[in-house]
């Protein structure tokens, strides 16, 4: 295996992909939000179930966004722990931190309209 190679650099590469799906998680929001908007503005005065729905869709994706860059920021106290196991403090289960991230990135998936309320 290669992780003979990398365990010195090992909890350099924890921090890097903490931050990163930190910062992954707001970029995902920004895009899903981003683009309900542009819907929102494409059908500006028409179908108004639709309209309701994706103020709805937005309202959950902001706010299971922002408990997944929670959940990623705050598994542990200090975030330090995270990547030097070392330090004294606390982290709640790994399973807390995956079923949030799960909701955010699978299930506000699943919320996309259905084609009937198109009327497609």
């Amino acid at each position: 295996m290669h992780i003979e190679y990398v365990t010195d650099t090992l909890p350099q590469v924890l921090e890097w992909t903490t931050i990163s799906e930190i910062v992954s998680f707001g970029a995902v929001c920004f895009v899903k939000l981003s683009v309900s908007v542009f819907v929102l503005r494409v059908i500006h005065k028409t179908h108004q179930r639709l309209r309701v729905t994706l103020y709805c869709f937005m309202v959950f994706l902001a706010i299971t966004g922002l408990a997944a860059m929670l959940a990623v920021g705050l598994q542990c106290i200090p975030i330090r722990k995270l990547w030097d196991p070392s330090l004294s403090g606390r982290c709640f289960k790994p399973v807390v931190s995956t079923a949030i991230t799960q909701v955010f990135g699978g299930k506000s998936g699943n919320f996309i309209v259905p084609p009937h309320i198109l009327n497609l």
